[in-house]
C-alpha cells in the first residue's frame, strides 16, 4: 500500500482524536446542491448541528465560516485562514471546528519529514545507462540524492550482480561545467565491459509522504501527532483562568504529547536499525566498504 498525503492525514487525525475523544468534532456533508466558487449558501444534512460562528472544513482544506443557519442551510463566509476557495460536490465531507486543520496537519507532516534527514532515508535502486569506452564521470540527474550505497553490473553469463569496485561519489559541483551537480567517477569496471548496463544503489532523501515507505508511515504519523498536541498544551499555572483546563485531568494534554515523543524517537531508532539491516544486502565489495568506513 503506497503512501499519501491523504493516508497520512487519516493516520494522524484518528492519533490525535484516540487520545482524547470527546474532543472529536462531528461531520456532515454537502446534501443536495454542490457548493462552487462563489456560492455562500451550503446544504448540509443537519442544520441543527450548525450555529453561527462555527468553521466548516471541507474535505480539501477550505475553511469557512457560518454566518446563519436557515433550516439545512448555512450561509457562509469562504475562504478563512488563509485557505482557497474552491469547488466540492455533493457528498463532500464536511468538519465543523477541527481541533486541526488540515493545513495544521499537513504543516506538522513537513515538520517532520524535514527533520528525518539526513536519520532516515530511502533506499532506491536506479538504472545508470551503460559503460561507454573511454568515459570515468557519469553525472546523477535523479533528484534528492545525498549519497551512493552501492554500483554494481549484472553479470551477463550468470546474472549474478557484480559490484564495480574503486568508484567515488561526488556532489556539489558546478552543473555547467560537469553536466550535474552530482555523479560518479569510475577509474575501472571491475569485469564490466563496453555496453554492460550499471546500476546504483542510493540513499533518497524524504521530501514529501509519498516518498516514505509503508513502514514509515506510523513514524511520522506519531511525530506529527507530538507536534500538534504540543502546540496546544497550555502552560501549568496555579490561576484558575480561562487558559486552565478543567475538562481534564490536569497536565493531560502535556502528558499526551509526551508520551507521543517518547513514541516517536522509539520508532526512530527502531527504523534506523532496520535501514542498517537493509544495507547489509547491498552488493558490495570489501575496498568500497572500507572506503566509505574510512571517509572524511
Amino acid at each position: 500500500m503506497a503512501v499519501t498525503q491523504s493516508s497520512l492525514r487519516n493516520r494522524i487525525t484518528r492519533l490525535v482524536y484516540s487520545s482524547r475523544p470527546a474532543l472529536r468534532p462531528y461531520t456532515d456533508k454537502i446534501r443536495t446542491n454542490a457548493h462552487n466558487i462563489g456560492d455562500t449558501t451550503l446544504d448540509v444534512s443537519d442544520g441543527t448541528s450548525w450555529a453561527a460562528d462555527d468553521l466548516v472544513e471541507f474535505e480539501d482544506g477550505e475553511i469557512a465560516s457560518v454566518t446563519s443557519v436557515a433550516s439545512n442551510v448555512l450561509t457562509v463566509v469562504r475562504a478563512q485562514w488563509g485557505t482557497t476557495e474552491s469547488n466540492h460536490a455533493v457528498g463532500t465531507g464536511l468538519t465543523k471546528n477541527p481541533r486541526f486543520s488540515i493545513q495544521e496537519i499537513d504543516d506538522a507532516i513537513e515538520t517532520v519529514i524535514y527533520d528525518l534527514y539526513p536519520q532516515l532515508y530511502v533506499l532506491s535502486t536506479i538504472s545508470f545507462g551503460t559503460v561507454i569506452a573511454g568515459k570515468y564521470w557519469y553525472p546523477i540527474s535523479t533528484a534528492n540524492v545525498y549519497d551512493v550505497v552501492g554500483v554494481f553490473h549484472e553479470d551477463v553469463g550468470s546474472l549474478i550482480p557484480r559490484p564495480i569496485m574503486g568508484w567515488t561519489y561526488r556532489q556539489g559541483l558546478d552543473a555547467t561545467e560537469f553536466t550535474n551537480v552530482a555523479g560518479l567517477v569510475f577509474p575501472g569496471y571491475s569485469g564490466a565491459t563496453v555496453g554492460t548496463a550499471m546500476y546504483i544503489i542510493v540513499k533518497k532523501k524524504i521530501t514529501a509522504a509519498t516518498d516514505l515507505l509503508d513502514r514509515q508511515e506510523p513514524l511520522v504519523a506519531i511525530g506529527a501527532a507530538y507536534h500538534l498536541l504540543g502546540g496546544e498544551t497550555v502552560s501549568r499555572s496555579h490561576d484558575p483562568g480561562q487558559r486552565t483546563d478543567r475538562t481534564v485531568q490536569p497536565g493531560q494534554d502535556s502528558r499526551d504529547s509526551i508520551w507521543f515523543l517518547r513514541e516517536y524517537r522509539a520508532a526512530l531508532t527502531k527504523e534506523e536499525i532496520r535501514l542498517r539491516q537493509d544495507m547489509e544486502w547491498i552488493p558490495s565489495n570489501r575496498v568500497q566498504s572500507r572506503r566509505r568506513r574510512f571517509r572524511g
